[in-house]
C-alpha cells in the first residue's frame, strides 16, 4: 500500500493472497475483512468480470461458508454460477468449479440432496480438465457421496466415501507438517461422513 497504493492491481492482488493464506490456515475470521476488500477493489481496479474478481468472489464466499454464513455466501455463489462454464480457449473455469463446489455443499447443509448431486458431478466433470488440488478433488468426491448418503443411496455413496477418505489420509501422511490446516479439515469431514 505504501509503496502502490490502494488502487493498484498488485495491492488488491496482495491482500486477496493474504486472505487465501488465511484461509488456507483453517482461519476464516481473520481472512474474512481482507477477503471482503479483495472483492470491493478488485471489482473497482479491474471489474466485474475479471477472472481476478471471481477468484476474489469465490474466496469470499468460502471464507463466509467456513463460518456458516450461508446467507452471505449464496449470492456471491449466484454470481460466479452465472458466469460462463468455460474459457475461450474451451477450459473450464476454475471459479465456475469452486462455485459449484461451495454450491453443492450449501446445497448440503439445506439438505437438498438431489440439488446437491446435481451441481458436485458437474463439479467434477469440469475438475477432470483442469489439474486441480488432490484435496480439493478428494473433497468434492466426499461431498458426492454425502449428497448420495442424504438420497439413501448407499451402494453407490460407500465406494465414493471410501476412496475420498482414504485418498484424504494418504495426503495427510505424505505432507505431514507441511498439511494446510484446511486439509486436516477436509480429512475430518470425511471421516465423520464415513
Amino acid at each position: 500500500r505504501q509503496v502502490f497504493g490502494d488502487d493498484d492491481f498488485l495491492t488488491q492482488w496482495a491482500v486477496h493472497s493474504l486472505a487465501r493464506t488465511h484461509l488456507s490456515q483453517n482461519d476464516a475470521v481473520r481472512a474474512e475483512p481482507l477477503a471482503v476488500e479483495a472483492v470491493k477493489s478488485s471489482r473497482r481496479i479491474v471489474g466485474d468480470q475479471h477472472p481476478t474478481t471471481h477468484s476474489a468472489i469465490a474466496v469470499l464466499a468460502y471464507t463466509y461458508q467456513l463460518q456458516d454464513k450461508h446467507a452471505e455466501s449464496a449470492p456471491l455463489i449466484a454470481e460466479l454460477l452465472r458466469e460462463p462454464r468455460n474459457d475461450e480457449s474451451g477450459l473450464p473455469r476454475r471459479y465456475v468449479i469452486w462455485g459449484l463446489r461451495l454450491h453443492g455443499k450449501r446445497l448440503l447443509t439445506e439438505k437438498k440432496y438431489a440439488e446437491a448431486e446435481s451441481a458436485l458431478r458437474e463439479c467434477l466433470a469440469l475438475g477432470k480438465n483442469r489439474v486441480p488440488m488432490e484435496s480439493e478433488y478428494w473433497r468434492t468426491l466426499s461431498l458426492l457421496g454425502a449428497s448420495l448418503l442424504g438420497q439413501n443411496k448407499y451402494a453407490e455413496a460407500q465406494p465414493l466415501l471410501l476412496e475420498s477418505t482414504q485418498r484424504l489420509k494418504q495426503l495427510v501422511e505424505t505432507q505431514g507438517a507441511a498439511l494446510r490446516p484446511l486439509d486436516r479439515r477436509y480429512l475430518t469431514e470425511a471421516l465423520e461422513r464415513m
